[in-house]
Formats: C-alpha cells, structure tokens, sequence
C-alpha cells in the first residue's frame, strides 16, 4: 500500500478546505449545470439555429411524446439514440431550458424544454438533418426546446417524403423512414396478410412501429395485423402494408402493378390504381383500340406487317404511337410488339401492323380519321384479344390421353421439383428463367367444372401473383409447346408431366 508524505497530504487538505468553503459561499442545484466539454451546442442550418450534439450531431424531438416523457424504445431507439441524461449545455445556451427524464429501462435521457432528445442512426456527419420531418413527428430542435416544424425547408440529403421516380406512375407515393415505397397487395383482407414466406421474401411485410414518411397522412388510421408468424404489420386502414425487394432507393416503384395485384400507396393512404394503357373503348367509330388517353388508334392498309410505309409528311398528319406506350392489363400483351422506324424510332404494332393517331382527332373518342384516303381506319374491337379470352381450363386429347388443357388448347404440365407442405397447400419452385420456359397458368383462370374432376385452386407464388393448382399440383404450360395438342414437355428432365383432368399426373 502506498501513502502520501506529510507535505503532499498539508497541500491536499488545504486544497479541499478551500473548495468546501467555495462551495459554501456558491450552492448549485439541479437546474444550473455547469458546461462540460463536449456537451450541447448550437449550429445554423438551413432550418435555421438547431441543437447539436458535442460530435456536431443534429439532435431532435418526437412528437408522440408526452411533456418530458419518452416512448421510444427498442426498435425505435435503435433508430432514434435517446441523448444520455449525464450530457450537458454548453456556453451560450439557457442551463434552466434543460432537465433529464428517466427512462422505463432506468436509465436518464436528457430533455430541453419539454422534449426529450434524440439523435438519429442515419445523420452521418455534422450538418445532416436527414430525420426533419420523419413520419411527421420527428424535428430538429431549437435552443430554446421548441421543435422546428414541418414547414422549414428540408435539405436535399433527405429522401423526400413526396417524390416516386419510377416512370409514368403520376402521383407521390407513401415511404417508410428510408423513402422506400410502400403498397398495398389486392388479395389480402382487412386485418390480415396473406402474403406469407414465400412471397414475404420479395415483398417485406413493414414493422409495425416504423416511422411513415409523410404529412399528408391520417395518422389515426394507422394500425397494426398480426401476421401468421405472430410478428406485428404496420397497416392503414386495416390493410398491411409492404416494402419491394428490388426497390433499392428513394423513389422507386418497381413493384407498381407486379402480378396485377401489387399498388404503391398514394400520400394519403388511398391505392394508386393501376396505370391505363391502349385497350378497347368506345368512340365515334364504335368500339375500337383506343390510348392511354381514349384518343382512337388507326392502322393503313398502305403499311406491310412490321414496316410503317408513313413517315414525312406522312407522319405530321397520322402520328406513330411510340413503341414503348403502356398496354392495358384487359387486353392481352403478347399481341402487340415494336416496330423500327425509318428515323431509327419504334412504334407500337398489333400483330405487326403499326398503329397511329390522327391529328384531327382533338377530343378522345373521336375518329375524324377513319376511311380517309381509303386506307386509314379504326382497330376494330373483333381484331384485339381481351385478357379473358381463352383464359379457360377445359380437358383435350392428346397421345396420352384426355389432359388438361388451356383456353388455346395447349397442354397442361405440373412440376414434380415443386415443394408442398400437404395435400392442401402449395409452392411453385418454378421462377425466373424456369417460369420464362415454363409460363405458370394465372390463378383467375376459369375452370370448365363440367370435364375437369379434380379439386382447383390458387397458390401464391413467390413474386405474389396467383397461380392455378389442381390437386396438390400448380399447373404451367410449356413453351416447347407451339401448337395445340403438343405434349413436348411431357418427361421433360424427368420433372415435367401433363396432368390429367383428376390432377393425376401421366408418367
């Protein structure tokens, strides 16, 4: 044990002596706390005078907390650090504006004026207020305690809470705290998911405590399901909410009318309805192929299938339909393609023919155009396949014998790879390019219960579009199949068979 020699110990008690009396003279108390290095501080910004941390870290308030007291916890202090309660003022600012609140775990959290203070995981360097604004309760704070709101100007860093990037959807979009998109899948129910492991993998349910990044919101309507796995669902209005996998940054929409059953959220919580495209609809030359925007299309009995014989001055009177112009979901896809252009531009093309617009035709519904020159005219309604047609699952013949077919009388074949939790319940292992060679039959197919013996249904596949099953079997057809009848993918890698119509398959 070492001690202090007896002059070392004199000027010790001397010292403290002298600091009792200091402290006699001057009582402190818990509302004046003295400055230390590295504590609070101020710095401008374009939201104006704000609090920072002694590392330069933007600090802020949440909203849903009541006077002095914090609720964010778990998931959400992993997001939002709450600010230690040991932290203190530094030169120039108010000591009396702050206090410390405990927290439910014990631990102190500071708190200036009445708002406890955070900061936030994803301001990586002094300067950033990339939370300002988060769900419309997250803000900076200013040195007297009082949060900065909504209306100052945000900085570009942050992913903004209105903007969707993704070609041709419209309107602003819904995000969580990330600027992520966030949708609606039209075959769930109120209050329940239906989109389980394997779809939850492409399409992440959203936590029920993320932060919605928007103002616009009813923030009353938001909620929580509960899933399958027990796990809590953010929703609005009852319906669960999900984020895209291939979704990556702010502003992407790429899972926008995936399956014809995936819709990003518009800011106010309503479904952004899937995007009109060329379809059948009524004008003055009856029902014929209208655009996107019900302008009536025309083809020339002057072009060749696949070649536009119409370009200048051609062209200024009977405009090409771009080649990349949205097709509507009623009509079917594979009817239409592109075609190149004289000016290395593509047009849009019905089996081959390139389609126009007439210039005269001002108003949608008109057709101005139609016998002109003898040649020009409407897309009649009879010409174009509507996405219903041939969507029917009868029984044919082929060599094997009475098979399941489609609506074009191709063969039905079943997947022997597909893996299934019971006679009830299905999963297709069939994606990506195994699903470009072997297209799944889509799950709102009709079935002709009159030859068809075996029990049908639907499955979910993992991109969370349906898919027809007979039995315990989803059902495809192939693409070695060109003609009705054709059983080229029977015993196709000892995995591919055509199933009969009790959903029997044929080996």
């Amino acid at each position: 044990m070492r001690y202090l020699r007896p002059g070392v110990l004199l000027a010790v008690l001397a010292v403290f002596i002298a600091a009792c009396g200091a402290a006699a003279d001057t009582p402190t108390t818990a509302t004046t706390p003295s400055p230390v290095s590295g504590g609070i501080s101020t710095t401008d910004t374009s939201l104006g005078t704000i609090l920072v941390d002694g590392d330069g870290m933007t600090l802020y308030g949440f909203t849903d907390d009541p006077d002095n007291t914090s609720t964010c916890y778990e998931d959400c202090a992993s997001k939002w650090p709450p600010v230690p309660g040991s932290v203190r003022p530094g030169d120039g600012l108010d000591a009396s504006v702050f206090t410390t609140t405990q927290r439910d775990d014990g631990t102190s959290q500071l708190v200036a004026g009445t708002r406890p203070l955070y900061t936030y995981v994803d301001d990586e360097a002094p300067g950033d207020v990339n939370g300002q604004g988060r769900g419309d309760v997250w803000f900076v704070v200013a040195p007297d305690g009082a949060l900065i709101d909504a209306e100052a100007e945000t900085p570009s860093t942050a992913p903004s809470e209105q903007t969707a990037t993704g070609e041709g959807l419209g309107e602003p979009v819904l995000t969580d705290s990330q600027g992520l998109t966030l949708y609606y899948f039209r075959k769930d129910e109120p209050g329940k998911s239906n989109c389980n492991e394997p779809c939850s993998d492409t399409w992440p349910p959203v936590p029920a405590d993320e932060q919605i990044n928007t103002s616009a919101l009813d923030r009353s309507r938001l909620g929580s399901v509960t899933r399958d796995d027990g796990t809590e669902q953010l929703a609005y209005d009852d319906l669960p909410l999900y984020l895209f996998v291939d979704d990556v940054a702010p502003g992407d929409v790429n899972g926008q009318g995936v399956g014809n059953a995936w819709f990003a959220v518009a800011v106010d919580g309503s479904e952004i309805a899937p995007q009109r495209g060329v379809r059948i609809g009524s004008t003055d030359a009856g029902d014929v192929l209208i655009d996107p925007e019900g302008f009536t299309l025309y083809v020339s009995d002057n072009d060749a299938k696949g070649t536009s014989n119409c370009n200048d001055p051609c062209s200024d009177t009977w405009r090409p339909v771009p080649g990349d112009t949205p097709i509507d979901t009623s009509v079917q896809q594979d009817q239409f393609d592109a075609v190149p252009r004289e000016d290395g531009s593509e047009q849009l093309a019905l089996d081959g023919q390139p389609l126009y617009l007439f210039v005269d035709d001002v108003n949608p519904g008109d057709a101005n155009g139609e016998g002109s020159g003898d040649v020009w005219f409407p897309v009649p309604a009879d010409d174009v396949k509507t996405a219903d047609e041939g969507d029917s699952v009868t029984v044919g013949h082929t060599d094997l014998g009475p098979t399941l077919v489609d609506g074009d009388g191709k063969t039905l074949y079943a997947f022997t790879s597909d893996a299934f939790v019971d006679q009830a319940e299905g999963q297709s292992n069939c994606n990506d390019l195994c699903a470009a060679a072997w297209p799944h039959v889509p799950g709102d197919v009709a079935v002709d219960g009159s030859v068809v013996t075996g029990q049908t249904r639907t499955i979910t596949r993992r991109d969370g579009s349906a898919q027809l099953a007979i039995g315990k079997w989803p059902l495809y057809t192939s693409s070695r199949d060109p003609e009705p009848g054709d059983i080229n993918g029977h015993g196709s890698s000892g995995a591919w068979f055509a199933v009969a119509p009790d959903g029997s398959l044929y080996e």
